[in-house]
């Protein structure tokens, strides 16, 4: 009997030296899975961008989005825009979209529309200024979607750009980019 019990004991011990690490690696992996709007604008400038003939300084527009439902009412997006601008507006609807592939109207609205803008220094030297918003939207349970439209102000800058992104309970991540 006592032979059996610590044996037992030491069974159970040794499942917990070996499920603890697996677990602990686990949150470590989920930790690492968010990211923020800038880091997802950096991953593509390095992926894309730096590849091209002289595109690391180039002058460029991006939008980098990260999205995620905070309960069953509203959501937050944290938005990083590059580019030299007079302004710019942002505009963000959560929508719902059914997902059939007839669906050709980008899905009907799903809460508030939220409308930010923005004007900035024309006197900037910077040649890819950076600018970073967290919005927090009224987004109904059946909002499974988000649009975030970023319409850059000025005589050259082109525009607008468009995101249409999942929305749900995790971070989901987007970004659109081009040069000038």
């Amino acid at each position: 009997m006592k032979l059996s019990l610590a044996f037992t004991l030491l069974t159970m011990l040794a499942l917990g030296f070996v499920l603890m690490p697996a677990k602990q690696a686990q949150q470590q992996q989920s930790k690492q899975e968010v990211v923020s709007s800038f880091e997802i604008y950096a991953k593509w400038r390095k992926d894309f961008l730096e590849k091209l003939p002289d595109g690391k300084g180039a002058p460029h527009y991006s939008l980098a989005v990260v999205a995620q439902r905070l309960d069953n009412n509203s959501a937050r997006l944290e938005i990083t825009m590059v580019g030299r601008t007079a302004g710019y507006t942002i505009d963000v609807r959560p929508l719902y979209v059914d997902g059939t592939a007839d669906d050709q109207s980008g899905g009907v609205p799903a809460g508030s529309e939220a409308t930010t803008k923005v004007f900035t220094e024309t006197e900037s030297n910077e040649i890819n200024p950076i600018r970073e918003h967290e919005i927090e939207i009224v987004a109904d349970i059946s909002a499974n979607a988000v649009e975030v439209k970023w319409t850059p102000e000025g005589s050259k800058t082109p525009g607008p750009y468009t995101i249409i992104m999942p929305l749900k309970d995790a971070p989901t991540t987007s970004v659109a980019g081009s040069l000038p």
